[in-house]
């Protein structure tokens, strides 16, 4: 009986622990929206605690019902949940990294686990913010706040990455390579900030799995939709709208995302500026994205996009000042976009990511100039078909593999007809008469390999290869393997040194011209093989504080087999005879948000060369010096003072002295003075704006009986959710010169402006 009494007892006691500790939470704490773990994160609940391991993974006995969970790791953001259970169960925790720099429309967040030294992650609030607090809501404008990012000016969206060309960096859509994603020719860019989740932005030393870039890569990913509820907001600024909205189809199982973006200005246009030689259709541009997500298990999830891109004009010339030819100047050009994506976990260590895409450009450009007969042509008509796949793999606590390819197929069909009149900066060049069709194929296949290797706890190798092949019309295949490695090592918890080298190919597809007979030329395919960077950089971050940061990083890159033409005469010819240099230091200090607010400077030194059939030169893009500072003050809750500071040396410049007419060609020609010898004036703009929860709409007839709000007693108010922006662009009044050029009817130099001092505001209604 007494055994039976004590069996009895040791049941109830194992009964009563079952339901207080008797299930376990399993699972794996990952860095979120990334298959990489986060080791040594403390998981804990009131009674009990424990640690990941190096690849993740924990186990913690806890109770049945409302335990609360909590997770902290250095480097990251806290997270907690109530988990409510009857059985064991398996997790997934996804951990944000904690910032390291938030601009108004920027934040730049880097972990303190991160492999990649030459890396900015930039997130949705932050990417919305700075985007729309200028004349065009380009989400660009969150990068050109980074450092060793340069660009001409307010309303260029081309990126000038650490001393590279703009044409170096490649933009990527939701894992699909774009090109040429710009409106106007390179002024504003397709990306939507209000439906922009983040944005990576690796600026140099990139890993194996960037390819076909010589100086970065920026890689845009779009909002899946919301799973829980409905929503919608409606933004307007100085010169577009836009429409978000988003909902469940099967609430926590599939949702949609529906956009429209459009300038609104040049639809009042018409009714101010007018032409006795035809309709007036100022530059405009239109977006129309979507997207549909379906969860198809907890371990699959399926994508599919569609993305529509429209810009164009139509203008005579006598609605430009200073053009008094007759004449016009029109153009429509049309970009799309199918995208179809299928993530899966194929086991718990590994998840592989197809995508199907297809990318369509075409448009029609017309310059038309009745005094000289010129009636120019020009359409563009490019088809692609893009397949790539991506496969991360947890091999063990040491090994992290990602390998994977890209197939990019176009088929190209352009024409043209331009009269070309003769260029006056060269001697006794003539006007000829060009004409083309491009009808060719491009291919480019890719692949790479990469390892994540963790050899100890503070030291860690990422080293990897790309393999790159381009074709282009009926030309031989281009080859090159790509080697790339990166080292990491933790000094201390505050201290990190990283150091990276490797190799990068791009291809251009460029056309020649060819004499016919006399001022006859055709237009045809450029044979050219890729050109080549090679990266080394390296640079060490340490927090002087929880909330202070320093950071700086030393860069060099050599560049070889450049694509330049070799003849200076009306026919082009482009071979790979030039070569490059650029380096520089690049400086960050940063305060962390607190309640009072957050601020950060950073201060880049780049130097610039390239050497053509001509020689060494520095080139128009080359900026010595770049200063962007950055204050965010909490006035009070929901309410900020922001205010941001560029500065940058100036561009070089050739000067044109003067000019004379030649006697055999009868042209104007420029006479010159050396090459790159001056510079522009430095760029120096303050922006100061507020921003404040609530969008107020004051009526100016008193006492209308529209609404119970009243402003000052007597104008009716209408009070709705969102917020309010309002500001000043160029405090300062400065005159910042973005480009240099010739005056012809005054025979005499000028320069072109950046926007002058003007009052910028915008509202976001939320329903």
């Amino acid at each position: 009986m007494k055994a039976f009494h004590s069996i009895s007892l040791i049941f109830i006691l194992c009964l009563k622990s079952s339901l207080l500790f008797g299930y376990v939470a399993s699972g794996k704490v990952l860095i979120k929206e990334t298959t990489l773990p986060v080791k040594n994160a403390h998981i804990y609940t009131k009674d009990a605690t424990t640690q990941s391991t190096n690849s993740g993974e924990f186990e913690l006995e806890i109770e049945g019902e409302n335990t609360l969970l909590k997770v902290e790791a250095n480097g990251y953001e806290p997270y907690e949940t109530i988990l409510n259970v009857t059985s064991n169960i398996d997790l997934i925790i996804e951990l944000d990294l904690k910032t390291v720099i938030k601009a108004e429309k920027q934040t730049v967040l880097a972990n303190r686990d991160q492999a990649q030294l030459s890396f900015y992650n930039v997130e949705e609030k932050a990417i919305s913010r700075l985007a729309e607090a200028t004349l065009f809501a380009d989400t660009m404008n969150s990068l050109k706040m980074l450092p060793g990012v340069a660009s001409k000016g307010t309303f260029d969206a081309n990126l000038y990455i650490r001393g590279g060309n703009s044409y170096e960096i490649i933009g990527i859509l939701d894992n699909l390579p774009v090109y040429a994603p710009y409106f106007f020719g390179g002024r504003v860019s397709i990306f939507n900030s209000k439906i922009t989740k983040r944005v990576a932005f690796y600026p140099g030393g990139f890993e194996a799995k960037g390819g076909q870039s010589l100086s970065g890569i920026l890689d845009v990913y779009t909002k899946d939709g919301n799973f829980k509820k409905r929503e919608t907001e409606v933004d307007v600024n100085l010169t577009e709208s836009n429409i978000y909205h988003a909902g469940p189809i099967k609430e926590d199982e599939s949702a949609y995302m529906l956009s429209y973006r459009r300038t609104y200005y040049d639809l009042f246009a018409p009714l101010f500026i007018s032409s006795k030689h035809g309709s007036v259709n100022m530059p405009y541009l239109q977006s129309f994205q979507t997207k549909f997500t379906q969860k198809l298990s907890e371990s699959q999830t399926l994508r599919l996009g569609l993305y529509y891109f429209n810009d164009g004009l139509d203008i005579p010339f006598e609605v430009i000042d200073e053009v008094e030819e007759e004449g016009s100047f029109k153009y429509d050009l049309s970009q799309t976009i199918l995208s179809l994506s299928h993530t899966a976990a194929l086991s718990k260590y590994m998840v592989n990511e197809v995508t199907v895409g297809y990318y369509g450009r075409g448009g029609d450009y017309s310059v038309v100039v009745v005094e000289d007969n010129i009636d120019n042509a020009m359409k563009l008509k490019e088809s692609s078909v893009i397949i790539r796949d991506d496969i991360s793999w947890d091999m063990n606590d040491k090994h992290h593999i990602e390998f994977g390819g890209i197939l990019y197929q176009t088929a190209i069909d352009n024409s043209l007809v331009f009269t070309v009149p003769p260029d006056p900066r060269k001697e006794g060049h003539v006007t000829i008469n060009v004409t083309g069709k491009l009808k060719e194929p491009i291919a480019i296949y890719s692949g790479y390999l990469q390892d994540t290797w963790s050899l100890t706890e503070k030291l860690s190798f990422k080293i990897g290869a790309r393999w790159e092949n381009t074709r282009y019309s009926d030309f031989s295949w281009n080859s090159t393997l790509d080697p790339r490695a990166q080292i990491r090592y933790s000094l201390s918890d505050n201290t990190i040194i990283n150091s990276y080298y490797g190799t990068y190919s791009q291809q251009l597809f460029e056309g020649n011209r060819r004499i016919v007979s006399g001022t006859e030329f055709d237009f045809s395919a450029a044979d050219t093989d890729m050109e080549r960077a090679t990266h080394y950089g390296s640079g060490v971050e340490h927090y002087l504080s929880n909330t202070l940061l320093l950071k700086g990083e030393v860069f060099y890159k050599d560049y070889e087999e450049l694509v330049i033409d070799i003849d200076d005469s009306e026919i082009v010819n482009f071979k790979n005879n030039g070569v490059g240099k650029a380096g520089g230091v690049e400086l960050l200090l940063q305060k962390l948000s607190t309640e009072k607010g957050e601020g950060w400077a950073t201060y880049t030194f780049s130097k610039t060369r390239r050497r053509d059939t001509e020689g060494w030169y520095i080139p128009d893009y080359d900026i010595t010096h770049m200063v962007n500072v950055y204050a965010d003050i909490v006035v009070r809750p929901k309410l900020h003072i922001i205010g941001t500071l560029k500065y940058s040396t100036g561009t070089p410049y050739t000067p044109v002295l003067g000019t004379e007419i030649n006697p055999v060609t009868g042209a104007e020609e420029y006479q010159l003075g050396s090459r790159y010898s001056k510079r522009l004036d430095d760029y120096l703009r303050l922006d100061l704006w507020v921003e404040y929860d609530k969008v107020k709409f004051v009526f100016p007839i008193p006492f209308l009986p529209i609404s119970k709000e009243k402003t000052l007693g007597i104008f009716p108010t209408w009070i709705r959710e969102g917020a309010t922006r309002l500001g000043v662009y160029n405090l300062l009044f400065r005159q910042n010169p973005t480009s240099y050029r010739w005056d012809e009817k005054k025979k005499e130099e000028s320069f072109v402006y950046d926007f002058p001092f003007m009052i910028i505001y915008g509202y976001t209604l939320v329903f």
